[in-house]
């Protein structure tokens, strides 16, 4: 579906994102050259690995935000 296409390349592959102060985080070697693979083929030298991975947990945080916020308040080391 080329409208889906679109959409996603939009979302998560678009050059225009916001700077902010930037993190390091460790994730699995192989997991690393697939984004950056696919960052670069689907993002056309566009998009970097870190903006496209920010956009993948930004999603998944906005579609399960309901479930993350019960689990969170449900857990005993919320009231440290």
């Amino acid at each position: 579906d080329t409208k889906a296409e679109a959409r996603y390349l939009n979302r998560f592959l678009s050059r225009n994102r916001i700077e902010a102060p930037r993190k390091g985080i460790f994730v699995n070697r192989e997991l690393v050259h697939r984004i950056a693979k696919y960052a670069a083929v689907m993002g056309q030298g566009e998009a970097s690995i870190g903006a496209y991975v920010e956009e993948i947990i930004l999603e998944h945080l906005e579609r399960n935000a309901a479930t993350i916020k019960s689990l969170f308040n449900a857990s005993p080391l919320t009231r440290l």
